[in-house]
């Protein structure tokens, strides 16, 4: 009944969406109930129910330092990017982040706007796959249907929805389905509490029981281990302040004075939600005690602790919470994606001039194909045995230190450049990568943790080194009527540029891809040191590339980004040579696989770009007659930022401050 209530939903709201932004951010009308819960239920999904509850088990008090950090994070991203957020985008008459992004730092290099579609889209295939899973997991649960069957059942019903409705039709179930999880949230650890009442053992005594670490909050550890830990856990609040699905919430808001009461609505329901799912977990603990999870998938501690405390139709209902949480994410991941590859790529990037219904209909397209896709990943995540919780951090950490760092600086530091905004999501998306598939590094701290550090020092220190040369705001919204004028010169990329960035595809992809094979195994880059028994040096080949990429998609010294990008080839052909001249290796012989390949065709293609010419001279006239065109000068900038700043201080009233922007620009 549930699930067909929800397909009712997005017939209902199919007639609603005329446009583009009705589509993707439901006509910017959405209240601030609406908000604040469409917000919370994407934000919580079902890790919330199913994963955190299997974490406070599995770890104990220790993951109490996580429920802190998300209360945090929730808190801060109101505070911080909500209101400046929903009046940027709107000024700037934008649909998504990366486009906002591009505009507001006049990116002519369409590199923001591509690298953002391309971390958006990476990430969340991820994401979206953890949410299906999870479907198949509550639908096993709740009616003993395989977990193949639960999982097509619950990708049906989100992408038909989404399909239909857009944004309304998410924003809407969303608000229900947040109402849902904090009825599961709150009421189901106070009936466990009740019923443990009567238990024979204490909870304290269930987690000493469960290991001598679980009754400790830094998990047994000392000295810079215990604060690791404490900063692993709350190190999860920075996903806040950049995750795309969450954002465009603020957006989407009618009013920015909503956004006030919105927050406030969103905080209620954080602290005891976040908390509420921490207990489920130490209550089902205590009640099925510590060696029932021995055998138990501590995921599935949720429902099973539902059908034994409660009458069956409201357990089932509860049960219900969890399927709200996967499908309330699940549904804005795939609308995000959608946007990023319609509006950002398809409309923005590739410059096609499309009418909103044809819009509309490709995004509906668009959300199919990308449906199916993380369906397959999903299926193919069931039957590696891949949990929902590590599955989730990864993806969070991604796009929070990717996108965080970026949004915080530039509605904040106004020294903020594009170089730095490139640097900052590059950096974030590497260091994301990276950090998360070499135990070295996750031994001394959490990707959640490094990776929006680096990130946000990336951005500071890129920004700082550039200088302000490039971060005046563009006085002009770069809508309709001016991308059509300056359509060839946005688009424009230069010939190393774009091989700059023909090789950072390929770097990605050959994540992938199996790096050598032993017999019958394939072996990736991520484990490989533990599969041949050679020191796996590798990923800082695959850093240096990266670094070589960047510099040429940066524009700085081609002998440096060739020396770097040579030095980084080398680590691939060092392996190759190895497994050309091994004698033998256990059993069998390894071989050299496409994804060592790839990384080599990264370094052939930045030697490629280093013996092209930069052939941005050749329409220096073009762009000089196209930037005339516009009121972009210094005098201007200047004349500009000087009636700013006394808007900013009280001295002129806004119309004032608008007529003298027409009079500056002449309009």
């Amino acid at each position: 009944m549930y699930l067909l209530f929800l397909l009712g939903v997005g017939v209902w709201t199919f007639r609603m969406n005329k446009t583009q932004e009705d589509y993707l951010l439901a006509g910017r009308k959405l209240g601030p109930w609406v908000t604040a819960f469409s917000e919370r239920a994407s934000g919580e999904s079902a890790w919330l129910l199913l994963a955190l509850p299997g974490a406070a088990i599995s770890v104990g008090l220790g993951e109490s330092w996580a429920v802190i950090g998300i209360i945090l994070g929730i808190i801060s991203s109101w505070l911080l990017i909500a209101k400046r957020l929903r009046e940027e985008t709107k000024k700037y008459d934008v649909l998504t982040i990366p486009e906002y992004l591009h505009r507001r730092f006049q990116d002519h290099t369409n590199i923001i706007r591509l690298f953002s579609a391309l971390i958006i889209s990476f990430f969340f295939a991820f994401y979206v796959s953890a949410q299906f899973h999870a479907s198949g997991k509550v639908l096993h649960t709740l009616f003993n249907i395989p977990h193949f069957y639960g999982i097509t059942i619950g990708a049906a019903v989100i992408i038909i929805y989404t399909l239909m409705g857009g944004f309304l039709a998410v924003a809407w179930t969303d608000m229900l389905q947040g109402i849902l999880m904090f009825c599961t949230l709150v009421i189901l650890p106070l009936v466990g509490f009740i019923e443990l009442q009567t238990a024979q053992q204490t909870l304290g005594e269930s987690l000493l029981q469960a290991g001598d670490t679980h009754a400790s909050f830094t998990m047994g550890k000392q000295g810079f281990a215990a604060l690791t830990v404490v900063l692993g856990g709350l190190s999860w609040g920075f996903g806040y302040l950049g995750q795309p699905h969450l954002v465009i919430r603020y957006m989407a808001i009618r009013d920015p004075d909503d956004v006030k009461r919105a927050r406030t609505i969103a905080i209620l329901w954080a602290i005891p939600g976040i908390t509420g799912a921490f207990l489920i977990g130490l209550v089902a603990l205590n009640y099925f005690g510590p060696d029932y999870f021995k055998t138990v998938d501590v995921e599935q501690a949720m429902p099973l602790l539902a059908t034994k405390l409660l009458p069956p139709f409201i357990a089932g209902l509860f049960i219900s919470g969890a399927v709200a949480a996967m499908m309330s994410t699940a549904d804005s991941q795939l609308l995000v994606s959608t946007s990023a590859i319609t509006e950002d790529f398809i409309h923005q990037f590739l410059g096609k001039e499309l009418s909103n219904k044809l819009l509309v209909r490709l995004s509906r397209i668009t959300i199919v194909i990308l449906g199916l896709f993380a369906f397959g990943i999903a299926i193919m995540s069931q039957i590696q045995g891949r949990n929902i919780f590590g599955v989730v951090s990864y993806a969070w950490s991604g796009l929070g230190s990717a996108f965080g760092p970026v949004l915080v600086l530039t509605l904040w530091w106004k020294k903020t450049t594009r170089q730095g905004v490139i640097a900052g999501l590059f950096s974030g998306f590497l260091s994301t990568v990276i950090w998360a598939n070499v135990s070295a590094l996750q031994a001394i701290v959490t990707e959640r943790l490094a990776s929006f550090i680096i990130a946000f020092i990336a951005v500071i220190v890129v920004s700082l080194f550039y200088g302000q040369k490039n971060n005046v705001e563009s006085p002009i919204i770069d809508n309709e009527k001016h991308s059509k004028e300056n359509k060839n010169t946005e688009s424009y990329l230069t010939i190393p540029i774009t091989l700059g960035i023909i090789s950072i595809i390929i770097l990605i992809i050959s994540l992938f891809l199996p790096y050598i094979s032993i017999g019958e195994l394939d072996i990736y880059l991520s484990n490989l040191s533990k599969a041949t028994g050679f020191e796996n040096i590798d990923w800082i080949g695959f850093l240096l590339l990266a670094i070589g990429s960047l510099l040429l998609i940066l524009k700085i010294d081609k002998n440096i980004s060739l020396t770097i990008g040579l030095i980084g080839g080398v680590f691939p052909l060092f392996r190759l040579y190895k497994i050309f001249t091994i004698e033998d290796l256990g059993r069998f012989n390894p071989s050299f696989e496409i994804g060592g390949y790839l990384l080599i065709f990264s370094m052939v293609v930045q030697i490629i770009a280093y013996f092209q010419t930069d052939n941005s001279n050749k329409t220096s006239e073009k762009l000089e007659v196209s930037k005339s065109k516009q009121p972009e000068s210094i005098d201007l900038e200047n004349e500009l930022e000087k009636f700013k700043s006394m808007l900013d201080k009280g001295l002129i009233s806004e119309e004032d401050y608008e007529a003298k922007k027409k009079d500056i620009l002449g309009l």
